[in-house]
């Protein structure tokens, strides 16, 4: 994997990189090297234990929320977040993800697809080549390798695992460096139920790994 260098310098504004996976979703934390790479501001360590299937979250009759029928071995859905209006999280482990004491683990090892249902209907074609073009453009702080994919005919983008450094600047002096390390990332558009589907690989997963997943969603 190759290694890519981010630079954030402090007291200059640092716009917002939307990847463009989750149109109005997953901004700063799926690229920067974060812990929260999958975009979330909702959920939070320590809350309070979400439900663990679907019959738990309120959902319109209009959404046609689907789930993946291929998982990595031991793999069951653990957690099901409603984000709403149009925002449901759905988190899979091979181990619980609430405690003894109902805290609830945001951040372990795990698959987290996200699924979201735009408010109009997409154009699959610019769908994807608007989050292609936004991968090249040298402001979009993305240092993932974006590339095309294709999930049963539905257009998407996606990138492999990934390393990079993250260094902070004050007045042009590096005052903090670390590695970090960037999942696998995918999404695709059904745009025959207008649905989103936006998969965070776990620590060990490549996109090719996510493109069988992704295409276990029917």
């Amino acid at each position: 994997m190759n290694t890519h260098t981010r630079v954030f310098s402090i007291g200059v504004p640092i716009a917002i990189a939307v990847a463009l996976l989750g149109g109005t979703l997953f901004a700063s934390g799926l690229m920067n090297g974060t812990k929260n790479n999958d975009g979330s501001a909702e959920a939070e360590v320590g809350s309070h234990c979400p439900p663990s299937s679907l019959e738990g979250v309120a959902l319109s009759p209009d959404w046609k929320v689907k789930q993946p029928s291929a998982l990595p071995e031991g793999y069951e859905l653990q957690a099901a977040i409603d984000n709403r209006p149009s925002h449901v999280e759905l988190l899979y482990a091979d181990h619980p993800l609430c405690g003894p004491s109902s805290e609830f683990d945001y951040y372990g090892n795990q698959l987290k697809i996200h699924v979201i249902k735009p408010e109009e209907p997409l154009d699959p074609q610019k769908y994807q080549q608007e989050r292609l073009d936004y991968a090249t453009n040298p402001e979009s702080d993305i240092v993932a390798k974006v590339q095309p994919v294709d999930v049963n005919g539905y257009k998407g983008t996606g990138w492999e695992p990934y390393d990079a450094e993250s260094i902070v600047r004050l007045n042009g002096t590096i005052i903090h460096r670390e590695p970090f390390h960037g999942q696998a990332v995918l999404g695709f558009y059904n745009n025959d139920d207008n649905i989103e589907y936006v998969l965070f690989a776990n620590d060990n997963q490549s996109l090719s790994d996510l493109l069988a997943i992704a295409r276990s969603i029917k």
